[in-house]
């Protein structure tokens, strides 16, 4: 459902309130394997994940990822936007 992001970043928080938001949504992908996920994101994200590319993330080294994982994970960060919106939208 348009909930489900914001129901896993609340449950992820009462049991770490320090999660990250990369920490979320490797559940959140874990969990909407075909919902709102396209599969070029999924892979962009698995891929990143299995280098542990999250963990100790900055903006220099994230400017430092090669141009087509950039790009593909902005694909994850719109869609998480648009699960925004579609929060918004509803109320």
């Amino acid at each position: 459902t348009r909930d489900t992001w914001y129901k896993l970043v609340d449950e992820i928080h009462k049991k770490n309130p320090n999660a990250t938001v990369w920490q979320c949504l490797y559940h959140f992908y874990k969990v909407c394997t075909l919902s709102i996920i396209s599969s070029q994101s999924r892979e962009a994200w698995n891929l990143y994940n299995r280098i542990n590319g999250a963990a100790n993330e900055t903006y220099e080294s994230y400017q430092r990822l090669p141009v087509r994982w950039r790009t593909q994970i902005n694909i994850i960060e719109n869609e998480m936007a648009h699960i925004d919106e579609l929060k918004r939208t509803k109320k």
